[in-house]
């Protein structure tokens, strides 16, 4: 994909790129919604070979030219869409509690002891002779509150992000970040 298509595919988010021949880096700058997360740091470093560091206006994400910068959008699109997959569980989490709201509000205390949760049988669309899955009964108790895990961390801009060291890429996301 090209640098427009990639720019244009997180066009809600993206400030702008830029290259730095003398620093031998590549950068962009992002501005993500407010309580979006930023998964663990260290993976999408070593999966991504991004740098982040907080700015004025945005979240810059940084990589040695010698990378490409399929590295920072790669990151982008990682971090961008486990956000909107957080956002999706959480809405469907708040639909199922009103659906149980519902449930508790007109059903007997008898019948509300025999709830179970069931998945429904996913559907193959291999021609293969597929397996028959069968319904999983999940017997849990319902926890309307959805914590973030210990590998993520809140993204608020006027708030620093923490940095787990100091390479001469990381020291140069500090500069153009104005640290």
């Amino acid at each position: 994909m090209d640098l427009k298509s990639r720019i244009d595919k997180i066009k809600p988010y993206f400030i702008s790129f830029n290259v730095v021949a003398e620093e031998s880096a590549a950068y962009a700058i992002v501005h993500f919604p407010k309580g979006w997360a930023i998964p663990d740091k260290a993976a999408l470093k070593a999966n991504f070979k991004v740098e982040i560091a907080p700015t004025n206006n945005g979240i810059l994400f940084a990589t040695e030219i010698s990378n490409g910068p399929e590295c920072i959008f790669d990151g982008l699109d990682y971090v961008i869409d486990f956000n909107k997959k957080v956002e999706e569980r959480k809405g469907l989490l708040d639909e199922k509690i009103k659906e149980l709201g519902n449930l508790f509000a007109t059903e007997t205390l008898d019948r509300l002891k025999t709830l179970k949760f069931v998945f429904e049988p996913q559907k193959k669309s291999s021609k293969k002779t597929a397996k028959k899955v069968e319904p999983v009964t999940v017997e849990t108790k319902v926890d309307p509150v959805v914590e973030p895990t210990e590998t993520t961390e809140e993204v608020d801009i006027n708030e620093e992000v923490a940095e787990s060291d100091d390479n001469s890429l990381l020291g140069f996301a500090k500069t153009i970040a104005g640290e």
